[in-house]
């Protein structure tokens, strides 16, 4: 997944025949994504459309997580060279 749309979670999806999806759009809010919604059916009305909230992965049991200020050990002793 994207950062782009990790950002965006909330997708507009056109619904095809075969249980076959489409995302037209991703938006931040759900507000935005209906909006959305009620513009493009009133342009295309044959059509047929879903709103679903895409949350981002999470992250599984066996993933390192890094703090933000991670340093690696070459890092630090560099800085401390410096010091």
């Amino acid at each position: 997944m994207s950062y782009y749309d990790q950002l965006h979670p909330w997708v507009v999806y056109r619904l095809l025949p075969n249980c076959q999806t489409i995302a037209v759009a991703r938006f931040r809010r759900r507000n935005d994504a209906e909006m959305y919604l009620v513009a493009v059916r009133h342009l295309v009305q044959n059509a047929q459309w879903a709103i679903a909230f895409d949350p981002p992965p999470m992250p599984t049991a066996g993933a390192k997580r890094r703090s933000p200020n991670f340093l690696d050990a070459s890092a630090k002793g560099k800085e401390r060279q410096r010091n």
